[in-house]
């Protein structure tokens, strides 16, 4: 396996180890943790891959921290001694399935688990390949998320509604998004500069981990890990040089840019399945929870389309938010007919 193909993995790895030590300590088998381990799960075969590899491997924990651990896991998925995922992927499910020819076995709730992703990788990838008609072009339905691994070792992951068209030749890698929002994290080539082109904005990096997000009127771009350079395609104007923990947000109509530095796990934590809020207002929080979901919540009063929520959501449960919403005050939800979602009005004093 290549540096970068490992860099890839490390970056999935790391959330494997993160739901082992979750699901460890969740004994009171929590719900909502359950859910968004599974969803987490269903993203991509790789989450499923490296989750049966760290589960394999749990008893190494205890005499390692969480890097020795992840780099332990690349390690042994190298030796010759383990068969791969992908060389049993559509065997027989009722038949058990070995992952190295000798070594610690699953137990407890990691062996229910580890069952569970089997099936789901099978059900993955024979249901819903993310390319279309063999073209270069990659979507997610509503409500969908998936990971895909380029040809040249970059990982992408695709939230909800996302739409990109790869082009890469020996000269450049450019990605068009040309919905949604999607996370990169960029293998390293020099001699191939990689770059994110939305609306007006275009972000570019040689190797680094960043969020681009495309709106109707904006795009904004986070930076997760290393340094992004971003400019305007139309006049070629370069904006600041966005480091870790940065966000820029650029207009589709005008060259206004606005940096700023965020929590970067709160603008990622649609990535575990979370929508995390701070004195939002509640038109945007309303417009992040309906991007998951084919009924909608409405909100016609423009005095409640500003009332600032904080709070952390799930995005498969819409309810979840509708009765926290009647919970903090002066909010009516009436429920719409032909299941076509819920409106919000305010309360008659």
């Amino acid at each position: 396996m290549t540096k970068i193909k490992n860099q890839n993995l490390k970056f999935i790895a790391e959330q494997a180890v993160e739901w082992l030590l979750v699901l460890e300590k969740d004994t009171k088998n929590q719900p909502e943790q359950r859910e968004l381990f599974l969803n987490w799960l269903k993203m991509s075969p790789l989450h499923i891959e490296e989750f049966l590899f760290a589960s394999n491997l749990i008893h190494n924990i205890k005499n390692a921290n969480a890097n020795e651990f992840i780099e332990l896991a690349i390690k042994i998925k190298n030796k010759d001694n383990v068969i791969k995922l992908s060389d049993h992927v559509h065997d027989d499910f009722d038949k058990p399935i070995e992952y190295e020819k000798k070594g610690p076995k699953i137990f407890g709730f990691f062996a229910i688990a580890a069952v569970f992703a089997l099936f789901v990788l099978g059900v993955f990838l024979l249901i819903s390949p993310p390319k279309i008609d063999g073209s270069n072009i990659y979507i997610t339905k509503t409500g969908e998320q998936r990971s895909i691994l380029l040809e040249d070792g970059t990982l992408v992951n695709m939230n909800t509604q996302t739409k990109i068209k790869l082009d890469f030749s020996k000269q450049f890698r450019r990605v068009e998004l040309i919905q949604g929002e999607a996370v990169f994290n960029v293998a390293k080539d020099i001699k191939r500069p990689f770059r994110v082109y939305s609306g007006f904005a275009v972000a570019e990096a040689i190797g680094t981990s960043f969020n681009v997000y495309r709106e109707d009127k904006i795009t904004t771009i986070t930076v997760v890990e290393g340094k992004v350079g971003v400019f305007n395609h139309l006049d070629n104007k370069h904006y600041p040089t966005l480091t870790q923990g940065e966000q820029i947000t650029v207009n589709h109509t005008s060259k206004v840019a606005e940096v700023k530095r965020v929590n970067t796990d709160q603008a990622m934590s649609w990535t575990t399945r979370r929508l995390i809020f701070e004195k939002e207002s509640l038109e945007k929080i309303v417009n992040e929870i309906n991007r998951y979901s084919h009924r909608k919540i409405i909100i016609n009063d423009p005095i409640l389309k500003q009332k600032n929520i904080s709070g952390v959501f799930g995005v498969n449960d819409p309810k979840a938010l509708l009765i926290f919403l009647t919970k903090v005050g002066n909010i009516n939800v009436q429920e719409l007919n032909e299941n076509k979602g819920w409106l919000l009005t305010l309360e008659d004093n």
